[in-house]
């Protein structure tokens, strides 16, 4: 992958597009818990519309074993003794269920986990934990 479509895709995200949700729903009332930051599916798709454009990246969705994976596929174009050339890479990873719709959870998460392996949102797992 071009070093500058990299640096892009695994850039910093934006204070504002990061969300917290508690880690463990299980605890009791009043108990301590430990807040996770992450994005939202949209703002992984708006992203990789910008730095990639509409046309050059398209996710694929299967189930194996009833887990919810998603294939992520990027193309973009390298330049190899000066000559452009277009290149397509594709990552996947799975998703899981949330409590709230979740159908529509594990299609997200299984695309905000494949996005995270081209480095959007890396950056939130060293976040420090609170």
């Amino acid at each position: 992958m071009e070093k500058q479509v990299k640096e892009l895709l695994t850039g910093p995200t934006p204070k504002e597009e990061i969300k917290f949700r508690q880690a463990d729903y299980k605890k009791p009332p009043g108990s301590d818990v430990q807040m996770l930051a992450y994005i939202d599916a949209r703002y992984v798709m708006d992203r990789l519309d910008l730095i990639m454009g509409t046309e050059n990246w398209w996710p694929e969705y299967f189930c194996i074993r009833e887990i919810m994976f998603c294939k992520l596929s990027v193309r973009f174009t390298v330049k190899r003794m000066g000559i452009d050339t277009e290149a397509i890479v594709t990552k996947m990873d799975c998703g899981s269920e949330s409590e709230f719709e979740p159908e529509k959870a594990v299609v997200s998460d299984a695309l905000k986990r494949a996005a995270v392996l081209f480095g959007i949102g890396r950056d939130l797992y060293s976040m420090p934990k609170f």
